[in-house]
């Protein structure tokens, strides 16, 4: 019916004005298809399903037009020697069997070195200086204040911030006698240059971007997100992102062609983390002491910020509401989501696409699941496995030799 309106409205407009070619109509004709095609969750399939589909998935613009676009969205692409050298030193065993020779004389100067992987130093280092004084950071002042940034925290000991000063101070005496800095200007940072063009293109898509970002500030109405930046590196931290701020994460993309759905599932992710309130993830913790089933499930899951399957089961609905996954992707991907390891997520996200809007208040809305008993302890493992079957015996065959 919307496209019969259309094309009466477009037919009129051509009689009246006779201003409008035939090859403009065509052009405009296929404008509005695709700006039609963003209205179902339906509208964008993964590889696996495209047979199933005729729909189009998104495809990325170039040119003049997508540099005006790319202005008008909040979101911006940034990189810098310091993280790619923390990287470098805290997780060396972590390297892509990439041929540069950067990569080959990390591999060779960090072998058999203990890793230190953790996203706590970055965000220990962005609270003293800000992104634009850590970018202008060579390695010699980098190695003199870095040390000094790193502290502990509830997840972080003391003991273990001993440990790592002395062991950044060591790595940064070793990048700098094998010249990491030139090697990384000659060899990464054109790598980089592109790859940051490459996401931003990715985000063009004004009415999908757009309305995944409304959404996430949605469930943090008291925070103004402001502009949303995606911090790149080279080398690789051994898991595909982390939050560094409220409105920035960190992330490596190795691909020539870095799609919108997977740029978006990231940011959603991402910048979803933090919304939590304390007394929801109490209710989560004293869950995970009342319930046999969710203590093995969160042994298995080992992050510690007790918001993550709340996390992971918005960041699905919000990906089915503006298009970027189907549900039918959602569930198969919630139900596999870190092995078969988050159930409430599983139940929260099933909850979720029963409405039809973002909940106001979403804390208010996933503690009343507990209070009323929609997730209760003792029923956790059959109520994931009645919304999806199978769950229960992934999580066993992936887990049960661990957790046991």
């Amino acid at each position: 019916m919307k496209k019969s309106i259309l094309a009466l409205i477009l037919a009129m407009a051509i009689l009246l004005t006779g201003c409008i070619t035939d090859e403009d109509d065509n052009e405009q004709s296929e404008q509005e298809k695709a700006s039609e095609s963003n209205e179902t969750p339906e509208s964008i399939d993964s590889d696996e399903n495209q047979g199933d589909s005729e729909e189009e998935t998104l495809t990325l613009s170039s040119g003049e037009e997508a540099e005006t676009q790319i202005e008008q969205i909040p979101i911006k692409a940034d990189y810098c020697l310091a993280f790619d050298a923390i990287i470098a030193i805290a997780w060396s065993n972590e390297k892509q069997n990439r041929k540069n020779d950067i990569d080959e004389q990390v591999r060779e100067h960090f072998k058999g070195r203990e890793e230190m992987g953790s996203d706590s130093p970055f965000r220990d280092l962005l609270e003293v200086y800000s992104f634009e004084e850590v970018k202008n950071m060579d390695l010699k002042t980098l190695a003199e204040v870095f040390p000094d940034c790193l502290k502990a925290n509830s997840y972080i000991p003391d003991a273990w911030i001993t440990i790592w000063k002395k062991k950044y101070a060591e790595g940064f005496e070793i990048l700098m006698e094998m010249g990491f800095e030139s090697l990384w200007e000659e060899q990464c940072l054109p790598f980089l240059t592109e790859q940051s063009k490459m996401v931003e293109n990715a985000f063009i898509r004004d009415s999908i971007t757009q309305n995944v970002i409304l959404d996430i500030q949605r469930l943090k109405p008291e925070r103004e997100l402001g502009v949303f930046t995606v911090f790149l590196t080279y080398f690789s931290t051994g898991t595909v992102s982390f939050q560094l701020s409220e409105n920035s994460y960190l992330t490596n993309y190795w691909s020539n062609d870095i799609s919108t759905q997977s740029a978006l599932w990231l940011l959603t992710h991402e910048l979803i983390h933090s919304f939590s309130s304390e007394e929801l993830k109490e209710i989560y913790r004293q869950a995970i002491k009342a319930d046999e089933f969710l203590s093995k499930t969160y042994k298995a899951l080992s992050v510690p910020n007790h918001e993550e399957e709340f996390v992971v089961a918005l960041e699905h609905f919000i990906s089915v509401r503006n298009g970027v996954r189907t549900e039918r992707e959602a569930r198969e991907s919630i139900s596999e989501w870190y092995g078969s390891c988050m159930p409430v997520a599983v139940i929260v996200f099933d909850e979720l696409m029963k409405l039809t809007d973002i909940p106001e208040d979403i804390n208010a809305w996933i503690i009343d699941l507990f209070e009323s008993e929609v997730i209760k302890a003792g029923e956790i493992e059959s109520k994931a496995e009645s919304i999806s079957p199978g769950f229960v015996e992934k999580f066993t065959k992936r887990w049960g030799d661990i957790i046991n």
